[in-house]
């Protein structure tokens, strides 16, 4: 017999538990292909495609969730993520603003919008325009702290928060900036432990390189010397990690 729509469903979601993501996406085509007018399924489909590095097949989805679900955030979060890490980041700012419209409440959005506006500042550094950098970096502790008033334990507002203050600390330096960095960046590391992640996790590795700079930075050299050989052992083929172990060495 031909398996029904909610079987199909339940064995895509399954696959994707049990990180066959090739799997998922067969089933999930399946239930686009009988409802092609489902949101869910689309947004089933683009984290399994994110999960396989088609960061691009995601992001149609997520484009074609958001047209059938005006109102849903999460597919706008989750394109103007991608669109952020491809280096969009206007059309992504455009789409967290609209997001925020819908939900302003969303700490997942000012969430996402804090990373951004730090890459915004970062391009703005690297154009030589410190003064709107400076601008940019401010904004993007604003949204990292409303994203945090929302919602504690957002790992990546965390670091967003302790990213944003460092980069004005660069421009503008102030002890209590740095420490207070420190803080995040201990709370975003607190928080993925919680959750036993895996050491090449992306956010656990961010928050341990951005802990490990913060820490020289505060002369808290100890503390500096366990993250940054951490990094090392992660990272064996980083030189910028060798780099700051030798700095706090030396």
């Amino acid at each position: 017999p031909h398996p029904d729509f909610y079987e199909v469903q339940i064995d895509g979601i399954l696959a994707f538990h049990s990180a066959d993501y090739a799997k998922a996406v067969e089933a999930f085509d399946e239930l686009i292909r009988r409802r092609p007018d489902s949101a869910d399924e689309r947004l089933w489909r683009a984290s399994a495609y994110e999960e396989l590095a088609q960061p691009l097949k995601a992001m149609t989805d997520y484009e074609v969730a958001a047209a059938l679900k005006p109102n849903d955030v999460v597919s706008r979060v989750n394109l103007a993520r991608l669109k952020t890490q491809t280096g969009a980041l206007e059309e992504a700012d455009q789409l967290l603003r609209r997001a925020l419209q819908a939900d302003p409440g969303n700490a997942r959005v000012h969430e996402s919008l804090s990373a951004n506006l730090l890459e915004q500042g970062r391009r703005k550094v690297s154009d030589q325009d410190p003064a709107a950098a400076g601008k940019l970096f401010a904004q993007a502790e604003a949204e990292a702290r409303e994203a945090l008033k929302a919602d504690p334990n957002l790992a990546w507002a965390q670091v967003n928060l302790g990213a944003s203050l460092m980069e004005q600390n660069r421009q503008d330096p102030d002890p209590r900036r740095v420490e207070e960095a420190v803080s995040h960046y201990d709370q975003a590391l607190k928080l993925r432990q919680a959750a036993r992640p895996d050491p090449k996790d992306p956010l656990y590795l961010t928050a341990l390189v951005n802990q490990c700079d913060a820490l020289i930075q505060e002369k808290s050299l100890d503390k500096a010397l366990e993250a940054c050989r951490q990094v090392t052992d992660l990272q064996p083929d980083n030189a910028v990690a060798f780099y700051n172990l030798a700095g706090v060495y030396a």
